[in-house]
């Protein structure tokens, strides 16, 4: 009986002990279960949100790159890079380490910015060596002037040590009729040579692929000076530099060539001289002949004359330039000079071409003070739409406005006491002298010159 009651209790113990196991074992199961299932829908939260997300790390900084987006060629020249100037994700930043004393890193990056921010003014300093006929160049790259497909850059006689104006042609893709256009303009040049009122030609070079021309270099153009000087120009400054347009002119017609493009940027000072430039479109007249015969319009519109538009047909699709298509030319050049804008300035760009064929549309030519009656009339034989009208270069050289005598005086006034009062008639000789004297001088300096010598002049006057 005993047996049998301890057998029970030892059974009933058993029992308990496998249900607390069991029920622990749940528990952990259960714990487990819910552990997982909290992972599951985390990681599918994680999924929703995009593929753009990461786990955190370590940040580490990009390289910062200071440098500017240019890169060194191998002739020398910068040119701008075609790779990004985005840092590389490869390359990370140094932080400053601990033993660094405070703001290295910022000093660092202000000397590497200061040092890169200086590389692109480099650019105006480089320069190549060009042998042009045994004769070295140095060339600088900053262009001083652009056109077509031509360039124009400061270079230097190594030997004679003398600064002159390249001109670069590239004939690569370029029509032929343009081509020969520069090839002929090397002819015009070399006829012209001699002249002081024609820029001067030092060497030339002409292959299958490009031409390079040697010039004389001046100071400024025409255009310029107007455009910075305007308001010091007086009407002796303007007599003075139009007889020289006049002379630049006249050189060329007694040759029998018409520029077909005078504007005041083809005019270039030299010394205080003016000198006539690029006779890229310049053609010479045929000895039996009175007018080039052309079948393009090309020049400036505001400086083109009737004929270049097409005034005088020669036949179908082709009409005559005369010499005198240059007076007009010169004419607007005077007007500009005179008015400060040209004298269909104001016409619409569609309208104006119109205009100047039309003979009923004026010319207007307000009197002021620097505008006397001889310099209206100048300009209305220029800006005459009759040829026959039209004067020529000759006759504006002889014309009252600059051969009208009027009292001269020297600059020395050694003259006696006893002449002091005698007005002293003037007359070409005087005139040429004293031009003479100016061409020494810058343009401002001469027309302070020219001023001081009316002033003394109106002086004795008065006296």
């Amino acid at each position: 009986m005993s047996t049998n009651k301890n057998k029970t209790e030892t059974t009933i113990e058993d029992i308990r002990q496998r249900l607390k196991n069991l029920t622990e074992r749940r528990t952990k199961d259960l714990s487990h279960s819910q552990t997982n299932t909290q992972t599951q829908k985390t990681s599918e939260t994680l999924e929703n949100h995009g593929t753009g997300f990461t786990e955190p790390k370590e940040i580490k900084k990009p390289k910062l790159d200071l440098r500017l987006p240019f890169s060194s060629s191998a002739d020398g020249h910068a040119s701008m890079s075609t790779k990004s100037s985005l840092p590389s994700p490869k390359k990370n930043f140094r932080t400053p380490s601990v033993s660094q004393a405070p703001g290295t890193a910022e000093k660092k990056m202000k000397i590497m910015a200061r040092s890169n921010s200086e590389k692109p003014a480099d650019r105006k300093n480089t320069y190549q060596r060009k042998l042009i006929h045994n004769v070295e160049y140095s060339v600088l790259a900053t262009e001083i002037g652009t056109g077509g497909s031509s360039k124009v850059y400061c270079g230097r006689s190594i030997v004679e040590q003398l600064d002159v104006a390249i001109k670069y042609v590239r004939f690569k893709g370029m029509e032929r009729s343009v081509k020969n256009a520069y090839l002929e303009e090397i002819e015009l040049l070399k006829e012209l040579q001699g002249s002081k009122y024609v820029i001067k030609m030092y060497d030339y070079e002409i292959t299958d692929t490009h031409l390079i021309v040697v010039m004389e270099k001046g100071e400024t153009d025409l255009a310029k000076f107007i455009k910075n000087n305007y308001a010091e120009i007086n009407d002796i400054w303007i007599k003075h530099y139009w007889y020289q347009m006049l002379k630049c002119v006249k050189i060329i017609h007694d040759k029998n060539i018409v520029h077909s493009d005078l504007k005041p940027a083809n005019f270039l000072f030299v010394q205080a001289g003016l000198k006539l430039i690029d006779f890229g479109i310049a053609s010479k007249i045929q000895d039996d002949k009175t007018s080039v015969i052309k079948t393009e319009q090309m020049g400036t519109l505001n400086y083109m004359s009737p004929e270049m538009l097409g005034a005088v047909k020669e036949g179908p699709g082709t009409f005559k330039i005369p010499l005198k298509a240059d007076v007009w030319s010169l004419g607007c050049i005077l007007y500009l000079i005179v008015y400060g804008k040209t004298p269909f300035q104001h016409v619409n760009a569609m309208m104006k071409a119109p205009t100047i064929l039309n003979e009923k549309a004026l010319i207007d030519f307000p009197v002021s003070e620097r505008v006397n009656d001889e310099l209206i009339d100048v300009l209305k034989r220029c800006l005459e739409r009759d040829l026959k009208k039209r004067a020529s270069v000759d006759e504006l050289l002889n014309h009252p406005y600059l051969t009208q005598r009027q009292p001269l005086v020297s600059l020395s006034r050694q003259n006696s006491k006893s002449k002091e009062n005698e007005e002293s008639e003037g007359n070409d000789d005087d005139l040429v002298k004293v031009m003479t004297e100016l061409n020494k001088y810058t343009p401002r300096t001469g027309a302070r010159k020219l001023r001081e010598k009316f002033t003394n002049l109106r002086s004795l006057s008065l006296e």
